[in-house]
């Protein structure tokens, strides 16, 4: 056995090769899982210590369901004491390789995830090894897994995990291996940050819990070969206590220097990291540990001729160190009153007493000195802090040589001021620039340092710094330049005019200031604006699909218009649609920036022109990239007849089209769709097309009117007219697909909402409505009209099927029908008219015989529905149900159809036929009172009705008995028989679920349950003197609630 070192060796650190997500879970278990031991020694005393590795290629560890599971490719080691006189494995220690690992996973999310995986063990584990070679490991630890994912960054930490793994055949002595296996464990949820939870574990719980976890591997190692030993001491580089931040080294020193491998340091059970072991046998550690108490503990894991060891632990205290926190001023405008900030340091309760001192440094971002050498200096600017008394106090700016030095200055004087655990100064701070002070941006960097109360020398590095960023705009803000606002349009005087629904597009100009000599030229006004329509604030829009247009707040840049780079500039699209048409204005406000006071541009008036066609989309893209989409008129224009039958296709070749849109952004030469629209096809509904090959007629109607439109003549198509005759149907255009330009660039248009119409075509034929729809009842006036229209003259003959109902001259188009002598049923209604004549362009025209549409009536007569049952209070039958169903008024004919019965509201049976009006059902039923309905389902004649409740009674069942001789024979003093048997029944039938008696005399026999066919049969003994005195038996039903008492009597056959 190998001689361990007194306290266990704790895990090691290998490097290992990239697996599964899976895999890195396996070495969770692997590490768990390499424990084994040699059967027992009969000469052994004492506890051993021992060691085993797994077998290269021989670990495969699954998790929930995840077959074949990833192989544990590296080595896994399990060390501890075994005691040879009872077996018992104690102080067991695992060591796992460290593993790498791209792991592409899809729940609970889709991404590539970057794995460290570290297992920790939590306690020595224990184990047991009988004197049959079987082994049980009982381990625990937890997961450490870091994650780095696209997303998200995690460090991980699982619950405890316990496993046991135990030997699948006894130890092999001969080749010193032992196969393991642990299954049906359970990895806790990880538990750590909300995004490596989310990576790891999905809303159901533990991504990777289940019942089915397994590991297997194989360990092998010599256990009676013995180990030396080895010591492990630690030290550190600095006793303590320390503050927080501050970087302390641990150094382990592992005899003798033989003692090769590497050291894992701790602070309790935490992990903190490991160092290979040098030459000298010197490993070391350093680390900037977190406030408070630490056990540090150094151990050595072992290699394969010394035993592991650990240190004894030092204790180590870390304080937590000072903070402080300080908000600068994002804008100091010169001359205006100073601005106040404060200053806040802390000193943790659990930190120690400090001396601080809080350095400023304020320097100017780059490039600012050269502009005409001007620059802020200590004369410019002031920095004060209220002292105890309420005075305001200068930190006392210093520059160095040249204007462009950083200033600097301190608080707490040069030795710093004292701040006590737990002890917080809160100081007023105030910043002022002067008038005339340069516009600049300051960087102001303070750091908070301790420092030495005697001499005021740093004591170590900053203990925290804060950098702030402070804006001095020009002295004063000054009026811009002119703010000038323009429509971009292509009339004489641009903007005039707008057809209501287009966009109008304008145009700002914001100048700068005039500049002044000497001076740094101007800046270009910078910031954001807004369009003011009749004096409203409104959003504008885009035409560029998949550009968001600036909305309310219009951004305003460097743009064209003035000198490039040197005015603001502003171009946007206002829609027209919501405005009424009259007279609007439309201006541009201007909300300044630092260097510029707010300003409003000229008033601009423009007229708003009703729309003189309908509002279209059109969509299309330009060579220039992009897909744009704009408002667009359209109407049109076609010679349609004024009536045909429904389903008839028209034609035409005089259509006209027209499709407007607003000139932008100069002339109507560069109107939105470009100088020329050609080839246009147009869509109509209800189906059809009509198009033209070729170019249009442009025109603008005023030279005022911000609108162009391309006219399109003796267009050619057709449309199908499909309607009810009477109808008025439009030929509308749906859809406009046409070529832009000389480069035939596509593009089309679609109806916003109403689309425009090439105009309208009656149906001719003959319509027939019934009133009133639905059911009617016999005798109900029905009502039958016709609309004939647009034909006039002739009469109407109306049908019920091929029965004539009447005939009835046209009138305006119109014949009317009422009748109050429909039978009960469906009617199939239609009406002919026998001709008259159509008005078609001022020519009578002779419209031919035709029938209407065919309208379907029911008509039923209304019935009543009656219930009525048995009612006995002992039933020698099953119930009988009966309803009758008669019409309401009655006549002589009966109802037909069905009757559904229901009893305590539940249906009985299937729906039962009427026979001369009535139906009769017959049913058993529990003893006592019932409720009977009967609804009646209804036909096509014969309107459905539903019966009144009616109560009926039941009573018990009569039973009889009846029983047969039984054979039987004298076992010793007693008469037995196998075939007492009785048989129950009610005029109902065989009556099941009873218990029947059976005695000889006074002495019981047995007793048994009736079957589904009242049968109760069982095995019994009675005395033979009792038998052989009575000579018979008698089978009992005692009676029960719902059925009446019976017995009888029959022989015994011997």
């Amino acid at each position: 056995m190998h001689l361990w070192h007194s306290r266990p060796a704790h895990r090691r650190r290998v490097n290992g090769s990239r697996r599964s997500l899976i895999a890195i879970f396996a070495l969770i278990a692997s590490a768990l899982s390499v424990g084994a031991v040699v059967p027992l020694v009969a000469n052994a005393a004492g506890p051993q210590a021992f060691g085993m590795s797994m077998v290269p290629e021989t670990g495969r560890f699954m998790i929930s369901g995840n077959e074949p599971g990833a192989p544990l490719g590296d080595p896994t080691s399990v060390s501890g004491s075994y005691d040879p006189s009872t077996g018992e494995l104690s102080n067991v220690s695992f060591a796992t390789p460290e593993v790498h690992i791209v792991q592409h996973v899809t729940v609970p999310q889709e991404l590539d995830v970057f794995i460290d995986q570290q297992l920790i063990p939590l306690a020595p584990g224990t184990g047991h090894l009988d004197e049959n070679g079987d082994m049980t490991l009982d381990l625990t630890f937890k997961l450490h897994v870091k994650i780095k994912a696209s997303i998200a960054t995690g460090d991980c930490w699982s619950e405890p995990i316990n496993v046991q793994l135990k030997s699948t055949a006894p130890y092999n002595t001969d080749t010193d291996q032992v196969n393991l296996k642990a299954e049906g464990f359970n990895i806790p949820n990880l538990q750590t940050t909300s995004t490596c939870a989310s990576i790891i574990t999905n809303n159901a719980g533990a991504q990777f819990a289940g019942s089915n976890n397994r590991l297997e591997l194989t360990l092998q190692g010599d256990l009676t070969a013995a180990l030396n030993e080895s010591t492990t001491t630690l030290a550190l580089s600095n006793p303590g206590p320390v503050t927080q931040g501050t970087s302390t080294t641990m150094t382990a020193t592992v005899a003798p220097a033989e003692a090769t491998g590497s050291v894992d340091f701790y602070t309790g059970e935490s992990y903190l990291g490991s160092s290979p072991i040098n030459a000298s046998g010197v490993a070391t550690l350093a680390k900037a540990l977190p406030s408070g108490t630490h056990q540090i503990t150094a151990r050595y894991s072992g290699n394969a001729t010394y035993a592991g060891s650990s240190s004894d632990p030092i204790e180590f205290v870390v304080q937590a160190k000072p903070d402080f926190g300080v908000g600068f001023p994002p804008i100091l405008v010169p001359g205006a009153a100073a601005q106040e900030f404060d200053l806040t340091v802390t000193n943790p309760s659990d930190g120690v007493p400090a001396n601080l001192r809080v350095d400023f440094s304020i320097a100017q971002a780059p490039g600012d000195s050269a502009v005409g050498g001007l620059n802020v200096t200590p004369s410019n600017l002031s920095m004060e802090y209220q002292d105890g008394n309420g005075d305001w106090v200068p930190v006392g700016l210093t520059q160095g040589a040249t204007t462009f030095s950083a200033m600097t200055a301190s608080y707490g004087t040069l030795n710093g001021f004292a701040l006590a655990p737990g002890e917080t100064r809160e100081v007023p701070f105030r910043m002022a620039v002067a008038v005339g002070t340069p516009k600049r941006t300051l960087t102001t960097t303070a750091s908070l340092k301790q420092v030495n109360p005697e001499t005021g020398a740093p004591v170590g590095a900053n203990v925290a710094q804060i950098i702030g960023t402070s804006i001095i705009p020009s002295g004063t803000r000054v009026d811009p330049g002119a703010v000038t606002l323009s429509p971009l349009g292509g009339g004489v005087n641009p903007g005039d005019q707008v057809t209501r629904g287009y966009y109008l597009a304008v145009k700002g100009l914001i100048a700068p200031a005039a500049n002044v000599a000497g001076q740094p030229v101007n800046p270009a006004p910078v910031g954001v604006g807004e369009l003011l329509v009749d004096g409203v604030p409104t959003p504008t829009v885009s035409m560029q699909e998949g550009v968001e247009p600036s909305g309310l707040r219009v951004p305003i840049v460097t743009g064209t218009g003035i000198t490039p780079g040197s005015g603001g500039f502003v171009r946007e699209f206002l829609d027209t649609k919501n405005l009424t048409a009259g007279t609007h204005t439309v201006q541009l406000r201007y909300f300044g920036d630092s260097n510029y006071k707010d300003a409003f541009s000229n008033v601009v008036t423009f007229t708003v022109t009703p729309a003189w066609g309908k509002l279209y989309t059109c969509t299309f893209a330009p060579l220039a990239g992009g897909v744009y989409k704009v408002p667009a008129m359209v109407n049109g224009i076609a010679t349609l007849p004024s009536a045909v039958a429904s389903g008839t296709t028209v034609s035409f070749a005089d259509a006209e089209i027209k499709l407007g849109d607003s000139p932008f952004p100069a002339a109507s030469s560069q109107q939105v769709l470009g100088p020329q629209i050609r080839d246009i096809t147009a869509t109509l509904a209800p189906g059809g097309t009509a198009s033209k090959i070729g170019g249009s007629t442009v025109t603008q109607p005023s030279a005022t009117q911000n609108d162009v439109r391309f006219g399109f003549t003796g267009m050619t198509g057709n449309a199908l007219i499909v309607g009810e005759p009477g109808d008025r149907v439009d030929v509308t255009i749906e859809r406009l697909d046409f070529r832009t330009g000389g480069f035939a660039i596509p593009g089309f248009c679609e109806s916003t909402g109403d689309p425009a119409r090439l105009g309208s075509v009656i149906v001719a034929g003959t319509k027939l409505v019934v009133t009133p729809g639905g059911i009617s009842r016999v005798g109900d006036q029905v009502t039958l009209a016709v609309n004939v229209g647009p034909a006039t003259g002739g009469q109407v003959e109306f049908f019920d099927g091929e029965d004539s109902l009447g005939v009835v001259p046209v009138t305006a188009g119109k014949a009317v029908l009422v009748t109050g002598d429909l039978a009960g049923g469906t009617h199939q209604l239609v009406a002919r008219h026998s001709g008259g004549s159509v008005n078609i362009n001022g020519v009578n025209v002779s419209v031919g015989a035709n029938y209407s549409n065919t309208v379907e009536k029911l008509i039923q007569s209304a019935t009543t529905t009656s219930t009525a049952a048995t009612n006995a209070q002992f039933l020698t039958g099953p119930a009988t149900l009966k309803a009758v169903v008669e019409t309401s008024p009655a006549s002589s004919t009966a109802p037909t159809g069905n009757v559904q019965f229901k009893v305590d509201g539940n249906p009985v049976g299937s729906p039962v036929a009427l026979r001369d009006g009535q139906a009769q059902l017959v049913s058993t039923f529990p003893a006592g009172a019932h409720t009977v309905t009967a609804s009646y389902i209804g036909t096509d004649a014969f309107a459905a009705s539903d019966s009144a409740p009616t109560t009926f009674t039941i009573g018990k069942f009569v039973t009889s008995m009846g029983v047969a001789p039984v054979e039987g024979s004298n076992v010793g003093l007693y008469f037995r028989s196998t075939a007492f048997k009785a048989t129950l029944t009610s005029p109902a039938g065989p009556v099941a679920g009873k218990t029947v008696s059976f005695k000889v005399g006074p002495n019981p026999a047995c007793s048994a349950v009736t079957d589904a066919s009242g049968v109760a049969i069982c095995t019994g003994q009675v005395p033979s003197l009792t038998a052989t005195l009575k000579k018979a038996y008698t089978a009992t039903f005692a009676g029960d609630a719902t059925a009446t008492a019976s017995s009888g009597t029959a022989a015994l056959v011997r």
